[in-house]
């Protein structure tokens, strides 16, 4: 019995020794740890095998270390044989990640909205956080008055920003086919419940509304076409003597005299295109006759190509490269030289233009281009003289890093056109300062048309409200026209530069002209 109780004890005393040691060791571990994280180092797990120690200035973790030291802290013991492990885990603490919260805009943002300026309610539609886009196609906005008149007032309000009509046009564009526009054409055709007639009020914000975007997007009248044409149909059917009614009946005849203005316009323009047409087919066809008559001299050909070679399915004239012999004359060597060298810049932007007609639907690797672009007019600039300013598509040119990109930078070939091609107008960029923060480029009409300036169009006589297309070349154009104007000039005759080595192949080495007989050399 006592030995038992003796082994027991000693068991005890054995326990407790090994308890007393692991508490020691447990000790030393926190002091080693302490000071480990006075002089600001940490050690990750030992079974890890992370033996150094690294600063906290030097070194702070990833979110996702973190993370995994975390885990691996709380939810795994690794043990070495019986022994525990007396490394002090230090976990981090995961920092919270603000991610920005993109709620869909209430009918309280609404109405906090209409009491505010109008600089400031611009200001808040066009923020990307306020969802514009998913506003206006939202199906409370087709279905709930209060929605549809709330934001019926703020589209209204904005139109009396004054040197805003940029801002105001990107608002404008997101108008076309949404819910609110549907919204729109069913609640002007309903009575107000307390006044039993119509809401002269709403329709009369939603008539200025149109006034403004009818003048700004002319092209896009046809967004609001059904619309006017019901409200115009409801006031013949429900005509009253209210001071409500003539106010909102002088609104209406001035839209609608505005749409009949965009209607004569576009009738104009009809008429102008097919006299253009007619005119460029009857040049076209005059150019047809004589081009063979034209390209038997390259001095007479323009760098620039015409509308006729653009549209053309028929091979370039071109001149085979002699590689293995030698030329005749000096005008051979000019004449396969220039019309190679100029195919090489024609032939993108004729194989470009050509694919962009074809309707192919795959990339098109010869050109850029730039659709719904519009003129805003001309001015003199002081080195420059005369420019155009365009204004490309914000929806488009906004997705272009302008500060890295090597898109319409300055000397850049374009070709504009409004009417698919039928007559077009050359430029060249002259300036995009303004395009990173505007999307405005100044452009320059080119000089070098020759006998091909009929078949231009003049930007002057263009609507500022009409929609554009541009094409940009690939190559860079200033690159071959200083190069190409000096092989139309070039005489070749007998003063033909450096011609027996050019021409003829000649090795022979001949001293200069200024090395006489009688020169004598000091070395």
């Amino acid at each position: 019995m006592s030995t038992m109780q003796d082994n027991r004890g000693r068991r005890s005393n054995s326990f407790r020794g090994d308890s007393s040691t692991i508490h020691a060791n447990h000790r030393i571990s926190h002091q080693t740890d302490r000071s480990i994280s006075n002089s600001s180092t940490i050690r990750y797990g030992e079974y890890q095998n992370h033996h150094s120690y690294i600063r906290h200035s030097e070194r702070r973790p990833k979110f996702d270390e973190q993370t995994r030291y975390a885990i691996n802290n709380k939810n795994h013991h690794p043990h070495y044989g019986k022994r525990k492990s007396t490394t002090f885990n230090t976990s981090f603490d995961s920092p919270q990640i603000k991610r920005p919260c993109l709620l869909p805009v209430s009918y309280s943002t609404l109405v906090k909205l209409v009491n505010k300026s109008s600089d400031e309610i611009l200001n808040e539609l066009l923020h990307p956080n306020f969802q514009l886009d998913k506003l206006l196609n939202d199906k409370r906005m087709q279905e709930r008055y209060d929605w549809i008149y709330s934001m019926t007032i703020l589209l209204e309000k904005i139109t009396k920003c004054i040197r805003s009509n940029e801002r105001i046009r990107k608002v404008f564009e997101k108008l076309s086919d949404t819910l609110y526009l549907e919204g729109v054409y069913d609640e002007i055709r309903k009575v107000d419940p307390i006044k039993n007639q119509l809401r002269f009020n709403f329709i009369e914000l939603f008539l200025k509304i149109s006034n403004t975007f009818l003048v700004m997007m002319p092209d896009s009248a046809n967004a609001l076409t059904k619309i006017i044409e019901r409200i115009e149909l409801q006031f013949s059917k429900n005509i009253s003597e209210s001071r409500e009614f003539e106010v909102t009946k002088k609104v209406l005849d001035e839209v609608l005299e505005e749409v009949k203005k965009i209607e004569d316009r576009q009738k104009q323009k009809q008429e102008l295109l097919n006299a253009k047409f007619l005119n460029t087919t009857n040049t076209i066809t005059t150019i047809e006759n004589n081009i063979d008559q034209v390209s038997d001299d390259y001095r007479k050909l323009s760098i620039v190509p015409n509308l006729q070679e653009i549209l053309s399915q028929q091979p370039p004239c071109l001149r085979k490269n002699i590689v293995d012999g030698t030329y005749d004359t000096g005008e051979q060597y000019l004449d396969i030289h220039f019309r190679l060298l100029r195919e090489d810049f024609v032939g993108t932007l004729r194989d470009g233009i050509q694919q962009y007609l074809s309707k192919v639907p795959r990339k098109n690797f010869n050109i850029r281009i730039y659709e719904n672009v519009h003129l805003l007019g001309s001015r003199l600039i002081p080195q420059g003289g005369l420019v155009y300013d365009l204004l490309l598509d914000s929806t488009i040119a906004s997705k272009i890093n302008w500060t890295n990109s090597r898109r319409l930078i300055y000397g850049n070939f374009l070709v504009l056109t409004f009417n698919n091609f039928q007559s077009c107008a050359y430029f060249t960029v002259e300036d995009r300062s303004q395009i990173e923060k505007r999307f405005i480029i100044s452009v320059k009409t080119l000089k070098e048309l020759n006998n091909f300036e009929q078949i231009q169009i003049n930007l002057d006589e263009i609507d500022r409200s009409c929609s554009l297309t541009m094409i940009e070349t690939m190559v860079y154009f200033e690159a071959y026209r200083p190069v190409l104007n000096a092989l139309q000039i070039i005489p070749s005759n007998h003063r033909f530069p450096l011609g027996s080595f050019l021409l003829k192949l000649t090795n022979e080495m001949t001293t200069p002209d200024y090395i006489k007989p009688t020169t004598t050399y000091d070395f």
